[in-house]
């Protein structure tokens, strides 16, 4: 099940065909691996043991997050807790927009690095911008607030928000969300704050890239490798300086090419 939930958890939604011919992929040796997965997972669907759900179109069948079955249900003025594990139905004009925005770009697979951490977001949270993020606020817990769990409690809800990428409201979100957890910045800490909301935003895996964070869509159409400071804004470069991959050649002769 836990490959099921990691790739609609790096997707938000993602043809069942796909995940099944990935699966198969990941699993090459093992001819019974698909009918198992199927076969697991209708079960697990059944006992409401998977957060994520199947959603059986016309056209084909899609598996959602848990929020986006949300978003579906409640268009249709229902509620999460009604879901079925196999709703039928016709995708939203808000899930044909998701799907539109991932068009053209290769889906994201899955990598020993995710899956050698508990879950892919776990491994979100350790990205630079996140741990630059979190350093932030670690050193900023308000005086009623409990040291220990502040920040990650914190970074788990803006994190969670940041998989759709910076769009409109998102700085006002973030705001809010810092001071419904007792932080309140004052004038000097406010660019600051943007800037790392804004990496982090820009560093991680959003849906409507598919998976790949706006930062690697840029160097994927750029074809050159994109390098980034320990706070995870991309790191600037000049054509005569040292390439940061530590090769010792000037960046015009390594990636800067």
């Amino acid at each position: 099940m836990r490959f099921v939930e990691e790739v609609v958890e790096l997707r938000g939604i993602v043809s069942y065909p796909e995940v099944l011919e990935e699966y198969r992929k990941a699993y090459p040796d093992d001819l019974s691996a698909i009918q198992d997965l199927h076969d697991d997972l209708m079960d697990a669907m059944e006992e409401e043991l998977v957060s994520a759900y199947l959603l059986a179109t016309k056209e084909r069948d899609y598996l959602l997050h848990f929020e986006l079955m949300e978003l579906y249900l409640n268009d249709k003025g229902r509620k999460l807790s009604d879901a079925k594990p196999i709703e039928e139905g016709e995708l939203t004009e808000d899930l044909k927009n998701l799907l539109n925005m991932q068009k053209g770009k290769e889906p994201r697979e899955l990598t020993p690095q995710m899956l050698a951490e508990d879950s892919v977001f776990s491994w979100k949270e350790k990205q630079p911008p996140a741990r630059a993020l979190r350093d932030f606020l670690d050193a900023h817990v308000p005086d009623e607030a409990d040291e220990y769990y502040y920040a990650d409690k914190v970074l788990e809800d803006l994190t969670d928000d940041a998989k759709w990428g910076i769009t409109k409201g998102s700085a006002e979100f973030f705001f809010e969300t810092l001071e419904y957890n007792g932080f309140v910045p004052d004038e000097s800490q406010v660019q600051q704050l943007l800037n790392l909301w804004q990496n982090l935003c820009n560093g991680l895996p959003v849906w409507p890239n598919n998976g790949w964070s706006p930062n690697e869509i840029m160097g994927r159409m750029s074809n050159r490798r994109m390098f980034y400071n320990p706070y995870g804004s991309i790191m600037r470069v000049g054509r005569n300086d040292p390439c940061p991959c530590g090769s010792g050649k000037k960046y015009k002769r390594c990636h800067g090419r």
